[in-house]
């Protein structure tokens, strides 16, 4: 190898090597632990923006779907988002702490973070009871909303 096509090599490695470590130092890292912004539920979502029309924490039996926006900052990297939805209580009093679904989104790093969940109603209506989503963040729990559903 010649002595020129030696520093061409050098100067392309130096290049790539520079450009790593300024794009690494140009993406922003969050500082301290994950913060949960928001957490909503609803019946209805507005079709282009994904937004909760309207808030509630009580839901019919008949309802066919709840919706749950989720958004979170200071997150490190792209991770993933579970919503594991239990039933806690029946309105007959019967302990349940039951998951009867989970559904998982992607967080990625960069982005705002506004995540939609979306839970049908089973095939013969929910149970009318006490239940909670519980979000986990690899594993890791971040957060929980309580609700209720009662029987039409």
């Amino acid at each position: 190898m010649t002595k020129a096509k030696t520093y061409i090599y050098l100067a392309v490695i130096f290049i790539l090597v520079t450009a790593f470590v300024l794009v690494q130092r140009s993406i922003p890292k969050p500082v301290g632990k994950v913060e949960v912004k928001s957490v909503q539920l609803a019946t209805k979502v507005d079709s282009e923006t994904n937004e909760i029309i309207k808030e509630s924490r009580d839901f019919k039996s008949d309802d066919e779907k709840i919706y749950c926006t989720f958004q979170i900052t200071n997150y490190s990297e792209n991770n993933k988002l579970n919503a594991n939805l239990f039933l806690l209580e029946t309105d007959e009093g019967i302990l349940m702490k039951e998951k009867i679904g989970e559904k998982e989104k992607d967080v990625v790093y960069g982005s705002n973070n506004f995540l939609l969940f979306e839970f049908k109603k089973p095939d013969d209506n929910w149970v009318g009871g006490r239940y909670y989503i519980i979000f986990f963040l690899e594993d890791e729990p971040i957060a929980t909303i309580p609700f209720q559903i009662k029987e039409v």
